[in-house]
């Protein structure tokens, strides 16, 4: 029975052998190969993904002469440029929609707070009304309220759409940057989705947010 249990471990060893060696071969040439992104730098705190996959990729295929690295490069700086735009004009529209939010909510009070008070009807007053300034007729004017309405939901579109420009842009970045290899097909693509942002903003724009919205 001894016999038999280390024969059939002899029989396994052996069967197994070289598959396991072949494999336990590549892991090594794996951990022996030199990683192009283990010397770059960690990400910032305070920076974008688009600023961290920039430097990466400046890093990491900078330094080299090959083609393809040179395009992606190059390919890489070229959307970092749309992204660094988007997220400006995001920003710009995020705090727009913020402040034109609240004024909406406060609006109320605004008229309660810098609205003059009528005079009874029927009583003379005493002393003819002060003239109403520029901020009191422009709280009590409806019309004001109504502007400021549509504003702020303008304002909160246009940082929809710019920050989906952003994110597109980031994750075609990324795209590039851990492509295997920088085909024609990829470099296409990526050109076609640019040419998309470039649109800019519009009534389709309004429309597909509307439909992302209602889906």
């Amino acid at each position: 029975m001894t016999r038999f249990a280390a024969a059939l471990l002899l029989v396994l060893i052996g069967l197994g052998g070289p598959g396991q060696a072949q494999s336990t071969a590549d892991v090594a040439a794996m951990a022996r190969a030199p990683d192009r992104f283990a010397i770059c730098a960690e990400p910032s705190r305070w920076r974008t993904s688009a600023d961290y996959l920039q430097s990466t990729a400046r890093c990491a295929y900078g330094a080299s002469e090959d083609p393809e690295d040179l395009r992606r490069v190059s390919l890489i700086e070229d959307i970092y440029i749309k992204s660094w735009s988007f997220a400006i004009l995001n920003k710009v529209a995020f705090w727009l929609s913020i402040v034109l939010a609240v004024l909406v909510l406060i609006w109320p009070s605004l008229v309660a707070l810098f609205a003059p008070p009528d005079a009874d009807k029927g009583e003379e007053p005493a002393t003819p009304k002060p003239r109403k300034t520029l901020l009191q007729r422009a709280v009590a004017a409806s019309s004001v309220q109504t502007s400021i309405t549509a504003l702020a939901a303008l304002s909160f579109a246009f940082y929809a759409h710019y920050k989906s420009n952003q994110m597109q842009s980031e994750n075609l970045m990324r795209e590039v940057l851990y492509a295997e290899t920088l085909d024609a097909a990829l470099i296409d693509r990526v050109i076609a989705t640019m040419q998309e942002m470039d649109a800019g903003f519009g009534f389709a724009t309004l429309k597909s947010l509307q439909s992302d919205q209602s889906g």
